[in-house]
C-alpha cells in the first residue's frame, strides 16, 4: 500500500501551478503564432495591391551616461499624426487619431542601425516593430556641458519600406555634470488629468482630448521647470517620465508636455501586442519597477524626487524602490486620487513606513502643497515657491473659466 508522506503532498501540490503555467504558456505561443502569421499576411497582401503607407523609424528619447547610453524605438507604417498639431481639432478628428494610434501597423524584422559618437550597432526590430540599442561611447566622447545628445539612425531600403532607405534621429538625455537630483514622474493623474480611476471617463477623456485639450493639473509645469532648477538658475536636473500608458500614445504624451510647457524628458512607456510572454500589455507594477531601477542604475550618484499618484500603485512602487535603494530618495509626492478611507488608511500607513527610512512622503491635494514642501527641503528656492504658487492660481483661474464657457 502507498502511503502520502510529506514530500508527495507537496510535489502534488506543487505539480499543478506548473501545469497551469505551462498550459497558459501554450496559449500564449499559440496566440502569438496566430498574430505573426497574420502580420506576414497583412504586409504581403498591403505590399502587393500597393496599399502600404510610407514607413517611418520613430524614435522616443533615451537615456544614458558617458559610459552607457540606452534608446528604443519602432518602425511602423506613418499613420499622418503629425496632423494633431493644428489647432482646430473636432471630436472626431481626435477620435479618429486615437483610433490611428493603436491600430498602427508596425513592421517586424527589419534591420536597423545606430551611430553614436562613432559607434554604430546594427540590430534588428521585434515582431511588434520594436527595437533597442545599448552603446558604450567613453567618458571622454561625451560633452559633460551638453544636456541633449542624439543617435543617428538608418534602415536600409526594404520592400516594406518602398526601396527606400529610412533615416531619424533619436534623442538622448545624459544628465550635465551639474545636476543636483533627478525626477521620476508618474503621468495619468499626476501631470495630466486622466481620470485614470474610472474607466468611462478614462475613456472618454482618451478618445475625445488632443494634446491641446486635454487638462494639466494647475501649477504642475510651473513646478517641474522649478525642480529643473532646483537652487540654481539653469534648469540642469533631470525629468523622467515612467507611465503605464502605451507607447501608442507617445507623440500624444510629447505634444502635451510641449503645449503644456512642461519640461520634457524621457518616457518610458508600456508596449501592447502579443509575444510569446507577454498577452496583450506588459504588467504595470513590474514594468514600472523595472523601468525605475533602469533608471537609477544609469545615476549611482545621483539622488531623486518621485512624484505620482494614489490611484494606482504609485506609493507601493515607491516603497519598493526607497527599500532597495537606500539614501537614493530625497522626497515623494503623491496626488491624492483615490480619496475612499480604505486608500488613505493605506497610503498613510506607507508614509509612515517610509518615514522610518528617512524619506517623506507627501499625500498632495493640490501642487503648491508639494511646492511648500520642496522649498522648505531645499530643493527648490523661495522664489521658485512662489512662482508655482502663482502659476497655480492662474491656471485654477483659467480652468474655472473655460468650465463656465
Amino acid at each position: 500500500m502507498h502511503y502520502a508522506t510529506t514530500e508527495n503532498i507537496h510535489t502534488t501540490y506543487a505539480e499543478k501551478p506548473r501545469q497551469k503555467v505551462s498550459f497558459f504558456r501554450k496559449v500564449r505561443h499559440a496566440v502569438h503564432s496566430l498574430e505573426t502569421r497574420w502580420d506576414h499576411v497583412r504586409l504581403s497582401f498591403k505590399h502587393r495591391f500597393n496599399l502600404m503607407d510610407p514607413v517611418i523609424i520613430f524614435p522616443y528619447r533615451g537615456l544614458g551616461n558617458n559610459r552607457e547610453v540606452y534608446i528604443k524605438g519602432r518602425i511602423q507604417e506613418n499613420e499622418g499624426l503629425a496632423v494633431e498639431k493644428r489647432e482646430d481639432m473636432t471630436v472626431w478628428e481626435n477620435i479618429r487619431l486615437m483610433y490611428r494610434r493603436y491600430e498602427s501597423d508596425e513592421i517586424p524584422y527589419l534591420p536597423i542601425k545606430g551611430t553614436f559618437y562613432g559607434e554604430t550597432i546594427e540590430t534588428r526590430a521585434d515582431d511588434e516593430g520594436y527595437f533597442e540599442m545599448h552603446f558604450k561611447p567613453g567618458k571622454d566622447l561625451v560633452d559633460p556641458n551638453t544636456e541633449w545628445h542624439h543617435v543617428d539612425l538608418h534602415c536600409p531600403a526594404h520592400k516594406y519600406t518602398l526601396d527606400k532607405d529610412l533615416h531619424a534621429r533619436a534623442h538622448v538625455l545624459i544628465p550635465n555634470e551639474k545636476a543636483a537630483f533627478g525626477v521620476i514622474s508618474d503621468v495619468d493623474d499626476t501631470i495630466l488629468k486622466s481620470n485614470i480611476t474610472n474607466f468611462f471617463g478614462k475613456i472618454k477623456t482618451l478618445l475625445m482630448n488632443d494634446a491641446k485639450s486635454r487638462v494639466a493639473f494647475p501649477g504642475i509645469a510651473a513646478f517641474y521647470r522649478e525642480l529643473r532648477k532646483g537652487t540654481s538658475n539653469e534648469e540642469v536636473n533631470p525629468i523622467y517620465y515612467v507611465s503605464g500608458s502605451s507607447y501608442n500614445i507617445y507623440d500624444l504624451l510629447d505634444r502635451f508636455c510641449e503645449v503644456k510647457e512642461i519640461p520634457k524628458g524621457p518616457f518610458m512607456l508600456r508596449e501592447l501586442g502579443y509575444t510569446r510572454d507577454q498577452v496583450f500589455m506588459q504588467d504595470t507594477l513590474g514594468y514600472k519597477v523595472s523601468m525605475i531601477q533602469r533608471v537609477l542604475s544609469y545615476y549611482p550618484d545621483l539622488s531623486f524626487v518621485m512624484v505620482g499618484d494614489s490611484g494606482q500603485k504609485d506609493p507601493e512602487i515607491y516603497r519598493k524602490i526607497v527599500k532597495q535603494y537606500p539614501g537614493k530618495i530625497k522626497a515623494i509626492y503623491i496626488r491624492n486620487i483615490d480619496q475612499s478611507e480604505q486608500r488613505q488608511s493605506e497610503i498613510t500607513a506607507i508614509a509612515r513606513e517610509l518615514h522610518g527610512w528617512g524619506v517623506p512622503m507627501l499625500l498632495i491635494d493640490s501642487t503648491k502643497e508639494a511646492a511648500r514642501h520642496a522649498a522648505e527641503l531645499g530643493l527648490i528656492t523661495e522664489e521658485g515657491k512662489q512662482n508655482v504658487i502663482d502659476d497655480a492660481d492662474k491656471d485654477l483661474r483659467e480652468e474655472a473659466q473655460a468650465n463656465a464657457n
